[in-house]
C-alpha cells in the first residue's frame, strides 16, 4: 500500500494530497487503486474497463473531480513513491 501522508513529524510534500478524489467516488476509487498498483502497465483503457466507462468519458470525469487526467495522476504517483523511497533510504543510512 502507498500511504502519501507521512508519519510523526515527517513534512508532508505529497502534491497528490490536494488532487485526491471526493471520498468514495469513482475517482477516489481509481486513485487508490493506483497508489496501491503503482507498479502495473495501466492504461487509460484498461482503467476506463475497470469503472466500465469510455476512455474518454473517464479522462473527463477523472480531470474534472482530480485536476489532472489519470496518467498524469499515475505518473505523479510513480515519482512521489519513488522519492518517498529514496529519503527512506537516507534516513536509514
Amino acid at each position: 500500500m502507498a500511504y502519501l501522508r507521512r508519519a510523526g513529524g515527517q513534512s508532508q510534500f505529497s502534491p497528490l494530497l490536494d488532487l485526491l478524489g471526493d471520498l468514495n467516488s469513482e475517482v477516489e476509487g481509481i486513485q487508490e487503486y493506483l497508489l496501491n498498483n503503482l507498479e502495473l502497465n495501466h492504461s487509460l483503457t484498461s482503467l476506463a474497463a475497470r469503472v466500465h466507462r469510455s476512455p474518454r468519458n473517464l479522462s473527463r470525469l477523472f480531470t474534472k473531480e482530480a485536476g489532472m487526467p489519470p496518467m498524469t495522476f499515475l505518473t505523479d504517483a510513480r515519482i512521489d513513491a519513488a522519492r518517498r523511497y529514496l529519503d527512506n533510504d537516507r534516513t536509514i543510512n
